[in-house]
């Protein structure tokens, strides 16, 4: 809205090898009303003719609302790190971002893991660490997830679906409020190599 402050964006590095391109974001904040401070969204990437080719994109701590539909456009992006901003939900975008495997999304507002993120076939490790999740949508997790961080949440239970990561090798999920854990995540988890659970009120396991 117009009284919400706009980021605007210039690219600090875009470094190239061998087609592929690592875009590293600086955000400028301009002002367009007052008691807003903090809250920003980013309207564009000046990704200029890279688009197709940027594989990694830096967003940390930038104060980020909301990130761009135009992300969408990133079609060959593996890596996305928009870590420590003020995040609450992902654009509908993401879901044309086929070639991700790793995204950080750790100390943001995220009350749920957005459902658009289990429409990724290829993504590997996915962090929600130091969110405010209480609520994982049983379309939400990907089943090619080798790496789940939840630690530091409000989480009271996990999806039944949860059992679907069969590649599931490490699961961080300390720091919650977790009673038990769904019957289909030891018999569907096979593969687990680590689960961390200290701090929470597991009754057994």
């Amino acid at each position: 809205s117009d009284s919400e402050e706009r980021a605007s964006a210039e690219a600090t590095a875009i470094t190239t090898h061998k087609g592929a391109a690592e875009l590293d974001i600086k955000c400028a904040v301009g002002f367009n009303g007052p008691g807003h401070a903090g809250k920003m969204a980013l309207t564009k990437l000046p990704v200029g003719g890279f688009s197709s080719c940027i594989t990694e994109l830096e967003l940390s701590n930038c104060g980020l609302s909301s990130l761009p539909d135009a992300i969408a456009d990133l079609t060959g992006l593996r890596k996305l790190n928009a870590a420590k901003n003020q995040l609450r939900d992902l654009p509908a975008g993401v879901a044309a971002l086929r070639e991700l495997r790793i995204a950080f999304l750790l100390g943001n507002e995220f009350e749920s893991v957005p459902s658009v993120l289990g429409q990724l076939s290829n993504l590997f490790m996915l962090s929600f660490k130091a969110n405010r999740l209480s609520h994982i949508p049983e379309d939400a997790l990907s089943p090619s997830i080798g790496w789940l961080i939840l630690s530091d949440n409000q989480l009271t239970e996990l999806p039944r679906s949860v059992g679907k990561l069969t590649g599931l090798r490490k699961c961080m999920l300390a720091g919650n409020q977790l009673t038990e854990l769904p019957r289909e995540f030891g018999e569907g988890c096979t593969n687990l190599e680590l689960i961390r659970l200290a701090d929470n009120k597991l009754r057994e396991f």
